[in-house]
């Protein structure tokens, strides 16, 4: 047994539609503590007024090779030593994620139980994807009781295409993982009670319920920040950068003639609060078990206005998710912490996770 203390070190990167986000953080073995190391960040809007590089709006989508010049960036602006060792997020609007309801049987049964039962939920050949799976629920004291299981699964080219990614960026791929597990662990531990995580990112909006550290529910709309910026481009006549602006500038809380420019986005975000209705409603029925806030998290929960927003339409707890809560960090830093938000959650989850 060695006498000194082993620390992890890995390197958390999430590769998100507008931004790539990298923290390496350091804990010793077994402590719930961390200690931020660095972090960097790049937006894609940046890369592209500086590169000239196209992209269409529509979909946001910069090719693989310019995403990997990305991740090289933001190391290079990270400067220092940083560990080679990475862990990288998956998006959830990339995989498909279920809940399977199995007979009573022994959890090395499981695996198999699953494959047949996959080919009723996922829409692609099996030979094309890569299955795990995770229980949420097994009644220890009745063994006859049905099991509950997270089915996950990921296409085959999503991998090939980080795998490569993490290549063209000299980083030694340890896993890979679905967002959402990342913003469980950075934004709600293992919290006993259901909560939901409210992420909205660029492209999707993802619902999910999380208790005990599990995800028992989740949900993915294509109705998130993307869609407010394309209204407000169409509404003040501008382009698309400039309707990104307008909106990081001054989000909901706008005075004069402005106002117009924001009463088409009033739908859009009443849409993502129908679904978080609908998703909690149907937990609660389904579980008999009351959902006793929501977290919200994503690049887009930096726009003005919109906590109070949901603090109007939903009628339970909400705040701003908090992924440096478990972080330590010098004290000169606060005022960016708080700045950065929860838009750097799923790098800070990633580089929480354990080797």
């Amino acid at each position: 047994m060695s006498i000194f203390s082993k620390r992890k070190r890995l390197l958390g990167i999430d590769v998100g539609t507008s931004s790539v986000k990298a923290v390496y953080l350091e804990s010793r073995h077994g402590d719930a503590t961390f200690t931020l190391k660095n972090y960097g960040s790049i937006t894609t809007l940046h890369y592209i007024r500086r590169s000239e590089a196209t992209v269409h709006e529509h979909s946001f989508k910069i090719p693989d090779i310019e995403v990997g010049n990305l991740i090289k960036d933001v190391l290079k602006a990270m400067g220092g030593p940083l560990p080679t060792q990475a862990v990288m997020s998956i998006p959830v609007h990339s995989s498909f994620i279920t809940e399977v309801s199995l007979p009573a049987m022994r959890t090395e049964e499981i695996g198999e139980a699953l494959e047949y039962q996959a080919r009723h939920y996922i829409p692609v050949p099996l030979s094309e994807v890569e299955l795990d799976w995770q229980i949420v629920e097994r009644d220890e004291k009745d063994s006859t009781k049905p099991i509950r299981v997270l089915l996950l699964a990921v296409p085959k080219g999503v991998i090939e295409r980080y795998q490569a990614l993490a290549g063209a960026a000299k980083l030694d791929l340890q896993s890979l993982e679905i967002e959402t597990f990342s913003l469980s662990r950075a934004l709600l531990a293992e919290n006993p009670e259901p909560h939901i995580i409210l992420d909205i990112g660029s492209l999707n909006s993802s619902i999910n319920v999380v208790k005990n550290g599990i995800i028992e529910l989740s949900h993915n709309i294509d109705t998130a920040g993307l869609s407010l910026t394309k209204t407000i481009a169409k509404t003040l006549n501008v382009n698309f950068k400039r309707a990104e602006s307008f909106k990081r500038e001054h989000g909901l809380e706008v005075t004069g003639g402005d106002q117009e420019a924001i009463k088409p986005l009033y739908p859009i975000l009443d849409k993502i609060v129908t679904e978080v209705n609908r998703v909690m409603a149907s937990y609660e029925l389904k579980q008999q078990l009351n959902v006793k806030g929501v977290v919200l998290t994503g690049g887009t929960t930096s726009m003005n206005g919109l906590l109070e927003f949901f603090k109007e339409r939903l009628k339970v707890s909400i705040i701003l998710g908090d992924p440096w809560q478990h972080v330590t960090y010098p004290q000169e830093l606060k005022t960016t912490m708080q700045e950065l938000g929860s838009s750097f959650a799923a790098a800070v989850g990633l580089a929480m996770k354990s080797e």
